[in-house]
């Protein structure tokens, strides 16, 4: 069974919600083992409002009766109005709110984010490694305490403007070297929800995942290996959300396909099979998981027509009984190949998961969706 302590989280912007909403909401991601809790901490001591300023306080008390690990997003103007001396800085403030982790959208000078890891409390110091530049190497190279050192990603409001993927993997993997673990943000796309800003077209770290299914977002993430922990950027989530994501909470990369007509429940059988793999001498045109035509072996595949010379990429593939050996493997098609009646069509990865056929890697697992 997958560990989910400290793997997920969720935000909450107290301004925007009741005061019995956030309690609620608190309790439903508890109940989904969702025990992170990311907080826009930006502005609002600045405000001197003590209203709201109680209102943010009341929620960290909250969030930690139910055990939640509370992060708070922070900035320059917030250590200068908390009164944080930055040749000597205390930390205590944030100790007495009750906060576990400081997340510093803004970049200093090295020396002071280094400095900060060494905090007599054990506040962690998060760092954001969206700028795609050497600051966390400046950091480290001051002797931080990489014990105490993480990196968590934005979130990006407005559509078109979130992080571009190439980019992305490129430092994540640079930062992971560092012995660094990395956060990212997903958002909910199958319904109406809010983040701190005015503009929402949906808050994903990854522009790709825009649009995509919250738990699908998730699993892009884990199986890639490219976040540690995972915090859903809108509020609120509700069931169908939650249950989405612990449904793609695995370390196997998920595709979400759709049957065609006509699919035997043998051939379900094999599309089902619980430890699909990618074979380590990877194909130019097919994808191949061919375990299973060893466990159904005697399985009885007859052929069937499908149309069209040609079987286009995307499509889910199964031997049939014509092609003698082969019987029964499970192929992805990677580039399109020629229809020559020893493949029965099962169906065909949806369109927006078509990406999903580039990330394959040799030995790399995998689960069918249908």
């Amino acid at each position: 069974m997958i560990k989910l302590k400290n793997k997920l989280g969720i935000s909450i912007y107290p301004e925007l919600l009741k005061f019995e909403e956030i309690v609620s909401y608190l309790e439903l991601a508890s109940k989904y083992s969702f025990d992170l809790l990311f907080i826009n901490f930006i502005g609002v001591i600045e405000k001197k409002d003590q209203s709201l300023l109680k209102k943010y306080k009341e929620t960290i008390i909250e969030a930690k009766k139910r055990n939640y690990t509370v992060t708070i997003d922070v900035n320059k103007s917030t250590f200068d109005t908390a009164n944080i001396n930055y040749k000597n800085p205390d930390l205590k403030y944030f100790y007495e709110l009750g906060i576990n982790c400081l997340r510093l959208d803004d970049q200093f000078n090295g020396f002071f984010e280094a400095n900060l890891t060494y905090n007599p409390y054990n506040i962690k110091i998060e760092l954001n490694p969206s700028t795609f530049n050497a600051q966390i190497e400046n950091i480290i190279s001051y002797g931080a305490n990489k014990q105490n050192l993480q990196a968590l990603h934005n979130f990006y409001p407005q559509k078109y403007s979130g992080l571009d993927y190439e980019l992305f993997k490129k430092y994540n993997l640079k930062i992971k070297s560092m012995g660094i673990n990395i956060g990212a943000f997903v958002t909910i796309t199958d319904h109406k929800s809010y983040g701190p800003w005015d503009v929402s077209e949906n808050l994903p770290t990854l522009e790709m995942h825009r649009f995509l299914e919250i738990g699908m977002q998730v699993n892009h993430l884990l199986s890639n290996d490219y976040a540690s922990y995972i915090y859903i950027s809108t509020q609120c989530a509700n069931i169908n959300d939650f249950e989405s994501i612990l449904r793609h909470f695995d370390f196997k990369k998920h595709f979400k396909i759709n049957l065609i007509n006509g699919v035997t429940e043998q051939e379900k059988r094999i599309l089902a099979f619980n430890n699909h793999f990618i074979r380590g001498d990877l194909s130019q045109n097919i994808l191949r998981s061919t375990i299973t035509r060893v466990e159904f072996k005697d399985m009885d595949i007859k052929p069937r027509k499908f149309k069209g010379d040609i079987i286009p990429i995307g499509s889910i593939v199964i031997p049939n009984n014509s092609y003698n050996r082969y019987k029964g493997e499970l192929q992805i098609v990677k580039q399109e190949i020629k229809n020559d009646g020893l493949r029965n069509v099962v169906g065909s990865l949806q369109d927006k998961y078509l990406f999903l056929i580039n990330e394959i890697h040799p030995w790399n697992y995998f689960k069918l969706i249908f």
